[in-house]
């Protein structure tokens, strides 16, 4: 503080709520300005207070502390045995309920046996140390909440799939087409089949955005393969007989094409994954990491980067328009529906296909809600991490966004600034 008005200047800053009770302790109104003096008798003012609340305790111990140096004194003149001693120190474990809640006698209180600290507390404005007890029967009437230890039921053991390399990846590695008719590489979700999230319109998703055999199968089980869904990593994208595609691969398949891959000039391999929270930057230009290197000015069709996203489980979208974008690809009501009149939807924002405006109207549409199942396919990419308050819980949850919700403003408490001296 040295040099204080001599080029060191010093800044006050505090919340609201201080603010508030500055300027209800030194009388002013909130137009007012506060000076160094206003501050100073705020915290003086604190000060004090703090003090007379915590005197009762002060005196309770310096009580205890009398108490026991009376006794130590009588066993040094061997009046006491060590047991008596002992016995005297310790303080009972529990209180009858005359003694927390009965009337007192203030002729028997320890509290005017002790002159000095009567008269301290006298000069602090305290006259009964009756607030140190009520403190005890707080403590003893709080109800203690009950603790929940969480334990993951892990998944049973079953007999893990032998990788395989299809050569219809190959060729698709080599000349950036899709061979027709092929097995290998599916559309993503119809990989999905046998999982909980099984949609009964997987035809409506892009045929586009394709997933490999190796990558779809993990175990070799009959039942539902639920816990043992393969994460979306890498990403191989080409074009297909018309328009380009997306094909993800396994990590096995990365691994082991990496050289036709890095001899391919059809293919780039894309290093992806999707967005869980909010502070993470969207990687829906996959330009994260790629072998080779991408173009300049080079982005995936949106479309296609949409239902990838989708089905990886990716939980943040990029920004309102590819909100929008997907309410329309799953027919689910939107803000930008709310000039037009005449549209119902369900509860959970689904709009039905009776009550769908002329450009929802198209073939290749869901007739039925797919919300559950994509709620489904969450769950399980999520390992059962809660997502309701991200952009694709709100989705499911049949809650509106706005435009403030892609702004990527974080709340913060703001100080205000009192003055600068």
């Amino acid at each position: 503080m040295r040099k204080l008005g001599h080029g060191h200047s010093i800044m006050f800053f505090a919340p609201l709520e201080v603010d508030r009770r500055i300027r209800y302790v030194v009388g002013k109104d909130p137009s007012s300005v506060i000076s160094v003096m206003n501050i100073l008798q705020w915290a003086i003012r604190e000060t004090c207070d703090d003090i007379q609340q915590r005197a009762p305790h002060w005196a309770q111990q310096g009580m205890d502390h009398t108490s026991r140096y009376a006794v130590w004194t009588s066993f040094c003149k061997d009046e006491l045995s060590s047991e008596e001693l002992s016995d005297k120190w310790l303080q009972p474990e529990a209180k009858k309920l005359e003694d927390l809640y009965g009337p007192r006698n203030p002729s028997n209180s320890a509290f005017l046996a002790t002159p000095s600290i009567r008269q301290r507390c006298i000069e602090l404005g305290v006259s009964s140390v009756r607030s140190v007890n009520m403190d005890e029967e707080q403590e003893r009437e709080v109800t203690h909440e009950a603790e929940r230890e969480r334990q993951v039921e892990r998944p049973p053991k079953v007999t893990p799939a032998t990788h395989s390399i299809h050569p219809d990846v190959v060729v698709f590695l080599k000349t950036g087409i899709v061979p027709p008719n092929t097995k290998a590489l599916r559309p993503a979700f119809e990989t999905l089949d046998a999982t909980s999230a099984v949609s009964n319109e997987a035809h409506v998703w892009n045929p586009s955005v394709l997933a490999t055999m190796d990558f779809e199968k993990t175990v070799v089980s009959s039942s539902k393969i639920d816990d043992y869904l393969r994460p979306v990593m890498w990403v191989v994208s080409g074009r297909g007989a018309h328009n380009e595609v997306l094909v993800v691969l396994s990590p096995y398949e990365a691994n082991h094409l990496l050289p036709h891959i890095r001899s391919s000039d059809k293919v780039r391999l894309h290093l992806y994954t999707p967005r869980v929270t909010k502070s993470m930057k969207p990687g829906d230009d996959l330009a994260l990491y790629s072998i080779p290197r991408i173009r300049a000015g080079w982005t995936p069709p949106s479309p296609l980067m949409d239902q990838l996203n989708v089905f990886s489980g990716q939980l943040y979208l990029k920004d309102y328009e590819t909100y929008i974008r997907l309410c329309r690809f799953l027919c689910v009501y939107a803000k930008d529906l709310q000039c037009e009149e005449g549209i119902a939807a369900g509860s959970d924002g689904f709009i039905a296909p009776r009550n769908r405006p002329r450009h929802l109207q198209t073939v290749h549409t869901f007739q039925n809600s797919p919300l559950d199942s994509l709620k489904i396919l969450m769950g399980l990419r999520r390992k059962g991490t809660r997502f309701a308050p991200t952009h694709m819980g709100n989705i499911l949850d049949g809650r509106l966004l706005s435009q403030d919700d892609f702004d990527g403003r974080d709340d913060v408490r703001f100080l205000s600034p009192l003055l600068i001296v």
